[in-house]
């Protein structure tokens, strides 16, 4: 089951990080800054996304 919530999460991840990126280009962000500094953000906001959403699963699953 872990292994499952664990891949769903990565999933989750990748999805939000494609989409991010394709909306930087359709801005146009992506132009004005470098690829690894792009990728550090999208992992950044990747791994906020994951801690909030378990913060979320908690508090739903403790009331």
């Amino acid at each position: 089951m872990a292994a499952k919530r664990g891949m769903g999460t990565l999933l989750s991840i990748l999805v939000f990080c494609g989409l991010t990126l394709v909306l930087l280009q359709l801005v146009g962000f992506a132009g004005s800054v470098g690829a690894v500094e792009l990728l550090l953000i999208l992992l950044v906001a990747g791994f906020l996304t994951v801690v909030v959403n378990r913060g979320v699963a908690r508090r739903r699953s403790s009331t």
